[in-house]
């Protein structure tokens, strides 16, 4: 993990990663606060605007799924790309590229496996059997609307 840290379990990065996103817009509020903290938050490659991989918009509207790699790549110090990939979550070139100069720890590998609860917003039933499932191969689409993660970058 970054400066030689460990998590005491891997729940610990949901706060990490809530705590990262909210730099990270607070960094990109405007140019200046941007070029002063995007070394620091692991996105050093990412310019703060006219990028084609946020349709040349600012940089806090760069796509969730390479924030997603980029800051748990970052955090980790770990490659979680091969993780991505295993689970059709794509990500841009430009996040590509940031991952491969924050890799310190290996590489992520393997799927989840199976199936996991679709509950969304939902409290979960008292008998989960009843409840859809959707299979973690990185080719189902959620059963609820039909969305799978490869439709968030092209």
């Amino acid at each position: 993990m970054v400066r030689g840290r460990r998590l005491g379990d891997g729940w610990d990065i949901f706060p990490l990663l809530y705590a990262q996103a909210r730099l990270l817009g607070d960094a990109a509020r405007d140019a200046t606060r941007w070029a002063a903290g995007r070394a620091a938050l692991g996105f050093e490659r990412f310019p703060y605007n006219g990028d084609a991989t946020y349709g040349g918009r600012a940089v806090g509207q760069i796509p969730g799924n390479d924030f997603l790699v980029v800051a748990l790549s970052f955090i980790a110090g770990t490659d979680f790309r091969p993780y991505f990939r295993e689970h059709g979550v794509r990500f841009s070139d430009l996040a590509d590229a940031q991952v491969q100069a924050h890799v310190t720890a290996g590489r992520a590998t393997g799927t989840m496996g199976g199936s996991a609860v679709v509950l969304e917003t939902d409290l979960a039933p008292a008998d989960l059997a009843a409840t859809p499932t959707v299979a973690l191969d990185g080719t189902a689409a959620w059963p609820r609307d039909g969305f799978h993660p490869m439709r968030c970058v092209r």
